[in-house]
């Protein structure tokens, strides 16, 4: 009888600690499982003092293939930029100058690879295409810069190709991260047009 209940407090005694264990391993898996999806949304900063306000806002949503692979898909939406492309002083002493108006709304997408898929924080590349609207007209001045007359706008649609690279950096142990990153536009004076985007998001 005796040596019937040792047995059993011995079963049980194995028995416990194995079911617990069990449990927590399963709900680690849980907390680690695979990421397939993540949502954003970042605000665009330019070394340009007249450009930073208001800031361009982009949201954007993200689908990983691999553990390091994924595709994003990017809405823009911000007040009409506009630049000077090209000016030039006629004879006269009357200048002409081009300028170009980019936005208010665009679209992207990008394919990115992070270098790291266990680190918080993880480094990143990517590479992409931006599609804008792009309006350019032309304008006559004075010698004085008094302006003389404007030429109608031409409205179209820029597509851009750009690279960025960047930090991913989780929050603790959450799946939340701050995104911080540098993107520069394929083109003449690429690096003038060079813009910094910060933002928030999470894995899901």
């Amino acid at each position: 009888m005796k040596a019937g209940i040792r047995l059993g407090l011995c079963c049980a005694a194995l028995i416990l600690p194995a079911h617990a264990f069990g449990q927590e391993s399963t709900g680690a898996k849980g907390s680690n499982r695979a990421r397939a999806w993540d949502v954003a949304g970042t605000i665009e900063v330019r070394p340009d003092p007249q450009e930073m306000l208001p800031f361009p806002l982009h949201l954007e949503l993200g689908r990983y293939w691999t553990s390091r692979l994924k595709t994003d898909f990017r809405v823009v939406t911000a007040r009409e930029r506009s630049v000077e492309l090209d000016t030039t002083i006629l004879p006269d002493g009357r200048s002409t100058s081009v300028r170009g108006a980019v936005g208010p709304f665009g679209v992207s997408s990008a394919a990115t690879y992070e270098l790291s898929d266990h680190a918080s924080t993880r480094p990143y590349a990517s590479i992409g295409l931006d599609v804008v609207q792009f309006a350019q007209s032309r304008a006559i001045y004075s010698a004085w810069h008094q302006s003389l007359s404007t030429d109608g706008q031409h409205t179209s649609v820029l597509v851009r190709p750009f690279l960025a690279a960047g930090l991913k950096s989780y929050i603790g142990h959450s799946r939340a991260f701050m995104r911080s990153e540098t993107v520069v536009a394929a083109g003449p004076h690429a690096l003038r047009h060079m813009v910094f985007r910060i933002g928030a998001g999470i894995d899901f």
